[in-house]
């Protein structure tokens, strides 16, 4: 994951985040159409678990006070919002 940090005034920086995911064994970028070759609709399973798991963890910290039409945007699925992807080979679910 890169960060890309600028200062354009004011009290907050604006942030940018890139993330790579590189097959050493044959010198490609992995996408998640690569991680899911047999399942066509894994933008839209991605996106229901995600949606899921982040309103959950909305409603926790929010007392139940969440803007669902920004949460529905943001993780609805269409390739932009799945861009910057990350994985490991352990299960990080406590991850926020």
């Amino acid at each position: 994951v890169i960060r890309y940090d600028a200062y354009a005034g004011g009290a907050n920086e604006n942030q940018e985040l890139e993330t790579f995911n590189y097959d050493v064994t044959t010198g490609k970028i992995i996408t998640l159409a690569d991680l899911f070759p047999d399942t066509p609709d894994h933008l839209e399973k991605i996106s229901t678990i995600a949606r899921a798991d982040l309103l959950r963890k909305l409603e926790q910290v929010s007392g139940g006070d969440v803007i669902t039409a920004m949460l529905d945007a943001g993780t609805a699925s269409v390739p932009e919002n799945y861009t910057n992807f990350t994985f490991t080979d352990t299960d990080r679910k406590s991850v926020v």
